[in-house]
């Protein structure tokens, strides 16, 4: 991840630390913008890179708390074609990065020594560095800075480094205007000061590709107000790129980030010898054949060849050996089956049936002036917004507090908080845990309607919200809680709660006592959980989602996602329950629970699925996903079409959503990583 350099002939320098944490600094590797780089030694001997970030970077305790929880995300990043982030930490105030040492020179400084490469060597490096993309992606981080010095020779293959560093920086107030980057690899949309998305790392790999086959960048290398005016304005220079790389890299290159290919298309793209189409990121039935490869995957163990195809794809990078691609991903699939429509049984007149996984039971039923009217029109259109968070909002839930309709919303402020949904009025801070806050759901205790929070302090929380105060003491599970949902056993009122670990505990809110044994089903952390009566559902950063007993025994497989699974919901069709889920593919999956044939996947979105709420209205059960593409979309479960417009109006991640009824009419709440809630209609 820190910017390595191997011209080492600069050893320390008078100043420089001897030491930073555990690690001894060994020689001064170079100097940027954001600080020095060192190589260092482990107490057991492994050479490490370690970034020491500059003093003015980290002003006060909680700035430096907060990078170093930012940092944490890009260790969930899959190995493929990256330096590995190893740790953070702190010295003297400043801020550091560990991470794998890579014992290689720049593409940068390798093209300006040797030549642009070509043939094999460039199509191994374009394979490598996309791959590697796709995985940071898939991690929902966004680079920020792609470009030829972040991406690594090694004697291994490329290795794409620095990622995560600018999105933490930002965080800290760092940064002015979101402008982040380095001008000659700048998308329009950071030029533009605009939100940047995963579209913008794609657009800056395109261009470090041009470099790597031409050694000049596409827009030029003169002054910087003249090439960031041809970015904005001018098309490319791919004269002089090769015929089997030059349609791919053009529509990478295109101003308008919609109609980009994402990283992991443009991977498939390499390694099935095929050249994007413009939209293929966006397009709504994918259609072309670099979409097909992941789109229509008919089964379950198809899917789980997807994700190796980018481990293959590093393997042959350092062989340079020829790729074999399975014919599913370079012919035309077969086109999978799709259930058929039928109608929902609608609910009673203005009570919302089927609310997030995270907002628990709902209360008792109240009947609405009338039922909901479905228009399509409607959806998405902005009705309000909660702000008073200081930092991202993760979690939000929605539920009934004597007789007024309330938000409740978590956040990395490390407050749960609670609003008026009707006014968009703040009713109080709840304080206590000592890290981010990840997950809220809402339940009945003792007849009382309370809020349990799940926190990276590795405690869960109960919160009085009538009395809006704490509940008793905490429940103490000793590691970081991921994700957290609430269900019923008998009467009793549980929390089922996912560590980083993998595992999976379930609680007894009364005595806050586990019941039964720790179990462990994922192979990396579980990012959400689903109830549905006596069972649950969890997705894990190891692409699974798993089905469980409340009561015992081991998960079982449902689908497998092309990445990390990052969100889990229940809903009801035909009869029967379907589980959906989403993650790093950027698709929505509609999937039997005993894991049969899932049904075409909701397409749309162009990053990370994070959120997914169900709501009932007029007959219709609608599907509301959210992603950190910052949208939020609406899909008909039963027949799978887009409804209604997507929600567009926060400008970062979509971590959470949750469904209520307010007058009369479906409201979805958003929990966004701009530090807002947004409401708007359903209805």
């Amino acid at each position: 991840m820190p910017a390595q350099q191997t011209d080492r002939g600069a050893m320390l320098k008078p100043g420089d630390p001897v030491r930073l944490g555990p690690y001894r600094l060994l020689d001064r590797l170079g100097e940027g913008g954001q600080g020095a780089v060192y190589l260092a030694e482990t107490g057991d001997g492994e050479r490490v890179a370690v970034k020491l970030l500059h003093a003015r970077h980290a002003d006060g305790p909680d700035v430096r708390a907060r990078f170093l929880r930012e940092i944490e995300l890009a260790r969930q990043v899959a190995e493929f074609c990256t330096a590995r982030v190893l740790d953070a930490g702190e010295s003297d105030g400043a801020p550091y990065v560990v991470s794998e040492y890579i014992d290689g020179v720049s593409l940068q400084k390798s093209v300006e020594r040797e030549g642009p490469r070509s043939g094999a060597a460039l199509h191994r490096i374009a394979v490598g560095t996309a791959t590697a993309l796709a995985a940071i992606h898939q991690a929902g981080i966004v680079h920020r800075d792609f470009k030829p010095a972040n991406v690594l020779l090694g004697p291994d293959g490329p290795r794409v480094i620095d990622f995560g560093i600018s999105r933490a920086l930002d965080t800290m107030g760092t940064t002015t205007s979101g402008v982040v980057g380095t001008p000659t690899y700048m998308s329009p949309e950071q030029i533009g000061g605009q939100r940047v998305g995963a579209a913008s790392d794609v657009f800056s790999w395109a261009a470090t590709m041009v470099f790597a086959a031409t050694g000049r960048p596409p827009f030029g290398h003169d002054s910087i107000p003249a090439v960031l005016h041809r970015i904005l304005t001018a098309e490319p220079d791919l004269s002089a790129i090769p015929d089997e790389l030059r349609q791919l890299l053009a529509h990478c290159l295109t101003k308008d980030p919609a109609a980009r290919p994402s990283a992991s298309q443009a991977m498939l793209a390499l390694i099935s010898h095929r050249s994007a189409p413009p939209g293929a990121a966006h397009s709504p039935h994918r259609t072309d054949p670099l979409g097909q490869g992941l789109d229509t995957v008919p089964s379950r163990a198809r899917r789980k060849v997807a994700y190796g195809v980018a481990a293959v794809a590093c393997a042959a990078v350092v062989t340079g050996a020829a790729i074999a691609v399975p014919s599913w991903l370079s012919a035309d699939p077969p086109v999978p089956t799709v259930t058929s429509a039928t109608t929902v049984s609608p609910s009673p007149a203005g009570v919302t049936t089927a609310p997030t996984s995270t907002a628990g039971p709902g209360p008792t039923p109240t009947a609405a002036p009338s039922p909901p009217r479905f228009s399509a029109d409607a959806v998405g259109k902005a009705l309000g917004t909660l702000r008073g968070h200081t930092d991202d909002v993760e979690t939000v839930a929605t539920t009934s507090v004597g007789g007024r309709q309330v938000v409740v919303s978590g956040s990395r402020d490390r407050t749960v908080r609670l609003w008026d949904l009707a006014t968009r009025r703040p009713l109080a801070r709840l304080s206590g845990h000592t890290n981010w806050v990840r997950k809220v759901a809402v339940t009945d205790l003792d007849g009382d309607r309370i809020a349990v929070s799940g926190s990276d302090d590795g405690t869960v929380r109960l919160w009085d919200l009538a009395r809006r105060k704490p509940l008793g003491r905490p429940i103490d599970q000793g590691e970081p809680v991921f994700s957290l949902a609430v269900a019923q056993d008998d009467g009793r009122p549980v929390a089922i709660t996912g560590g980083r670990d993998g595992s999976v505990r379930v609680w007894d809110l009364s005595t806050r006592k586990e019941i039964g044994k720790r179990r462990k089903g994922h192979s990396g952390a579980v990012f959400s959980v689903a109830a549905a009566g006596a069972e649950f559902f969890t997705a894990g950063a190891d692409g699974e989602v798993k089905r469980w007993s409340l009561h015992s025994g081991e998960g079982e497989s449902v689908t497998t996602h092309t990445g990390q699974a990052s969100v889990v919901e229940t809903a009801t069709l035909d009869g029967g329950t379907v589980v959906l889920s989403g993650g790093g593919d950027q698709e929505v999956w509609v999937d039997e629970p005993t894991g049969g044939e899932r049904r075409l996947p909701y397409l749309g979105h162009s990053g990370w699925v994070y959120s997914i709420a169900v709501a009932e209205v007029a007959g219709r059960t609608l599907v509301v996903s959210g992603g950190n593409d910052g949208t939020a979309r609406v899909h008909d479960l039963a027949t799978g079409k887009d409804v209604g417009r997507p929600f567009k109006d926060h400008d970062h991640n979509v971590f959470g959503l949750a469904t209520a009824v307010l007058g009369g009419r479906t409201v979805v709440v958003s929990a966004g990583g701009d530090d807002t809630l947004r409401v708007w209609r359903l209805t």
